[in-house]
C-alpha cells in the first residue's frame, strides 16, 4: 500500500489527511475530522479535494490561517 497519510491531533478532535485514488486512478486528497460524539461513538466528516482545486484551496487556507494569528 503506497497511500500517503498524516494524522494531526487537535484539542478534542483528530484530523486525517490521506491521498486516495479513484477507481479510474485519479489521485485526490481526503481530509477527515474525527471527534467524539455521544456515548462511545465518533463523528467523522470528510471532504475530498481534487488536484485541479488543490492549489487554490491551499492558498485560501494559508491566507485564512494567517488571519488567525
Amino acid at each position: 500500500d503506497d497511500r500517503q497519510s498524516r494524522q494531526i491531533k487537535g484539542s478534542g478532535r483528530t484530523y486525517f489527511l490521506d491521498i486516495e485514488s479513484t477507481k479510474g486512478g485519479k489521485s485526490y486528497l481526503r481530509i477527515t475530522e474525527s471527534r467524539k460524539g455521544e456515548g462511545d461513538k465518533f463523528e467523522r466528516n470528510s471532504i475530498n479535494v481534487f488536484p485541479e482545486d488543490a492549489g487554490e484551496i491551499a492558498q485560501a487556507v494559508s491566507a485564512m490561517v494567517s488571519q488567525l494569528e
